[in-house]
């Protein structure tokens, strides 16, 4: 459930932009992310909340079902430590929030 009070709601569009591009360097389509909220995957729906005409998320919302779809496919695997866990997550959400580096420009350092 997101908490109004201590999460920073976005709109899907602004979510879409924040996650780094898959196939072929493009972006997920705004119906997935419409497709996580109301089928969801493997039972794990995006928590979503309704301001106005607009269906919105928190970026804390994103990894909590990423991090919930990750454990339907690997239940066995569970982090050796929670210290090496909240570690290897918070890396992992702050190299999604760190704009990405362009293909020529990764080539070139």
């Amino acid at each position: 459930m997101i908490d109004l009070r201590s999460e920073s709601l976005m709109t899907f569009a602004e979510l879409v932009k924040s996650i780094p591009r898959r196939r072929q360097n493009r972006p997920i389509a705004l119906s997935t992310l419409h497709r996580w909220r109301q089928n969801g995957i493997r039972k794990v729906r995006l928590e979503t909340v309704r301001v106005g005409g607009s269906w919105m998320t928190s970026m804390e919302a994103y990894h909590r079902f990423i991090h919930r779809v990750t454990q339907c496919f690997a239940p066995n695997e569970t982090p050796a430590s929670n210290t090496t866990f909240n570690q290897d997550y918070s890396d992992v959400v702050n190299a999604m929030l760190l704009p990405a580096k362009s293909p020529r420009t990764a080539r070139r350092t």
